[in-house]
């Protein structure tokens, strides 16, 4: 990928694990309400671009009503964190002719907009859960789900 970002912001994911993560999605919390009031960053969060240390362009989503705060949220993620360590991230920005490739569906392992309906169900183990995404990973016997509803 050709960057053609103005910004470029490096950020340490840590893995204190024991044993190393695989496809692992990292909450990023940024400021972002500073670069977009300063016009380095576009209003909607639609140009940041992560990478990995070699600029391998990684999926990333940014949590629905946190762009432009103090704590914006990022799902980033990273194919590999070894055990007791860290990688460092690379956040672009800056880029008003930037096509946003913040997507929850390349990048959470499943999202569900809660929004769209009264009430859902998704049955099994849920790891986290948050305004209006639901985040599953495998349970205990590798299981998936949660239950989630409104």
């Amino acid at each position: 990928m050709s960057f053609s970002y103005s910004y470029k912001r490096q950020i340490t994911v840590t893995n204190s694990n024991s044993i190393g993560l695989y496809n692992y999605q990292a909450w990023v919390v940024v400021d972002t309400s500073t670069p977009i009031s300063g016009g380095k960053m576009r209003p909607d969060c639609g140009d940041v671009v992560f990478t990995d240390a070699n600029n391998n362009v990684l999926n990333a989503y940014v949590e629905p009503g946190t762009c432009n705060t103090a704590s914006t949220r990022f799902f980033v993620s990273v194919p590999y964190i070894a055990p007791q360590s860290s990688v460092t991230l690379n956040m672009y920005y800056g880029n008003p002719a930037a096509v946003n490739v913040l997507y929850p569906y390349d990048t959470l392992l499943l999202g569900e907009d809660l929004t769209q309906f009264s009430k859902s169900f998704l049955y099994g183990f849920a790891s986290y859960i948050y305004q209006q995404y639901i985040r599953l990973v495998p349970g205990s016997g590798g299981r998936w789900g949660g239950v989630v509803g409104r």
